[in-house]
């Protein structure tokens, strides 16, 4: 048998280093990316959409019924919330949370102001023992707390009976002092606030006083007279009160003034409808049975021929004791002497006063001055008002209409009557005599030409 003998034959090798490679597998990359596709056939085109149709249709689950449980006849334990411990401490609803004491010892004004954490704020006169309290304050003591928290008080002078003094406690700020109180804006603020609550203050052996509050034309101040003849004045801004000074001719007046008055007849309020500006007023008159606080709303249109002169002498009093600080309120077409106003429809006015003197001034500015004796004068005012054609209480403002009018002060107050064309039935007789008073003023008396169209006051004012 013959037998092959098969030989291999060397392999040629390369030694190749890896790092050779690398550019050998670079080409055929390039190579292979630079080939030209082929386009897709119709039928993969069709297929690829298929697929891609099925895939954005989202299947959704199936939902089986499921078989609601039947109750259990046997009672399931609940869990008894467990309730929110509360404190055993209450709230100290009546800790003092303002303390205020507000006084100047020369004219025996000893106020306090207590306000609490309920918001609740009572004011008391230490010296009488009165005492008001007002429920629900939050904004009153919330301006307090401020307040006296930047309050700086000055040492009191000594001996200084008639400085306004002041002490004050805020306990849960933990704030106290206590001096001579200056800062103008707490002090009108206190005193009109337990001025409205309280009342005026008037020392004990006042006869007659006067407090106005505040207004556009003048601080809030009190004026009085003691029974030994002391005048007292003070305005709420003044840090000092001026003590009080000896007033002989006032005391005088104001006797013979107040012999005239029954405090028994006098009404508890006396008010009119009046010009901007004019503020509360207080007329105190001390009597045996009973001290009367009267409250005023323009005295000039209000008050009754038995209070109007006692209030007169007052306000001169007030003029004389401010001076400048005391600005000039609007005149009223009724002065507190005069005891009739008559106003036709064309302007032509007439006033008549109680010491026995009429004005009457045209429409173009001239003026009549003579006299209608007071016996007659008395005699027409009462015949006026009891005629049933005016009413009691002046509603009319004369600068705000142009009809006819007619002011009688008498004994309740003053009168009031206005129309536009026809005369009230009642009163004309009585306008009758109205206008010869104006035609024989006219024709007898002394005429002259004012400078300018007079003002109201000036109207309301008497020709020499």
């Amino acid at each position: 048998m013959r037998s092959f003998v098969f030989r291999r034959k060397p392999m040629i090798t390369f030694n190749v280093k890896p790092y050779c490679l690398v550019p050998i597998v670079v080409v055929a990359l390039i190579v292979s990316g630079c080939r030209t596709q082929e386009p897709a056939s119709q039928e993969e085109l069709a297929e690829s959409a298929t697929q891609e149709t099925t895939a954005s249709i989202r299947v959704l689950p199936t939902i089986y019924p499921t078989n609601t449980a039947v109750p259990s006849a046997t009672p399931t334990y609940t869990r008894v919330p467990q309730s929110t411990p509360v404190p055993n401490t209450p709230v100290a609803f009546d800790q003092v949370a303002v303390d205020i004491r507000y006084f100047i010892p020369g004219l025996a004004l000893d106020r306090r102001i207590q306000g609490n954490v309920a918001n609740q704020i009572e004011v008391i006169d230490e010296t009488t023992g009165e005492s008001v309290i007002r429920r629900d304050q939050p904004g009153v003591l919330l301006e307090l707390q401020q307040a006296l928290s930047e309050l700086e008080l000055s040492e009191v002078p000594a001996g200084c009976d008639f400085c306004v003094q002041m002490e004050y406690e805020l306990p849960l700020a933990d704030l106290s002092e206590s001096g001579w109180l200056n800062d103008v804006r707490l002090l009108a603020s206190l005193e009109n606030y337990t001025s409205v609550l309280l009342g005026p203050h008037f020392p004990e052996e006042t006869i007659v006083g006067l407090r106005r509050s505040a207004s556009p034309y003048h601080a809030a101040h009190t004026v009085g007279l003691t029974e030994d003849g002391q005048l007292f004045f003070w305005t709420a801004v003044d840090p000092e009160v001026t003590a009080p000074q000896p007033a002989d001719e006032t005391l005088l007046d104001l006797t013979e003034e107040l012999a005239n008055v029954n405090p028994a007849s006098l009404a508890e309020t006396y008010a009119a409808s009046c010009p901007e500006g004019f503020g509360q007023e207080t007329l105190y008159i001390r009597d045996e049975e009973e001290d009367k606080e009267i409250s005023i709303t323009c005295p000039e249109l209000s008050l009754p021929t038995s209070l109007a002169p006692i209030y007169q002498t007052l306000e001169e009093l007030v003029v004389d004791t401010m001076g400048d600080d005391l600005l000039e309120r609007p005149a009223t077409a009724l002065p507190l002497d005069s005891l009739v106003y008559y106003r036709r429809d064309d302007g032509f006015q007439l006033n008549m006063f109680g010491d026995e003197t009429a004005v009457a001034i045209s429409p173009d500015g001239l003026s009549y001055t003579g006299t209608v004796t007071s016996t007659l004068m008395l005699s027409m005012t009462t015949s006026l008002i009891d005629s049933g054609g005016l009413a009691l209480g002046v509603e009319t403002l004369v600068e705000e209409t142009d009809d006819s009018i007619l002011f009688v002060r008498g004994e309740e107050g003053v009168y009031d009557a206005h129309w536009m064309e026809r005369v009230p039935e009642e009163l004309e007789e009585f306008l009758d005599w109205l206008e010869g008073v104006i035609a024989r003023l006219a024709k007898e008396a002394t005429s002259s030409r004012p400078e300018q169209t007079p003002s109201p006051e000036a109207r309301a004012t008497r020709s020499p």
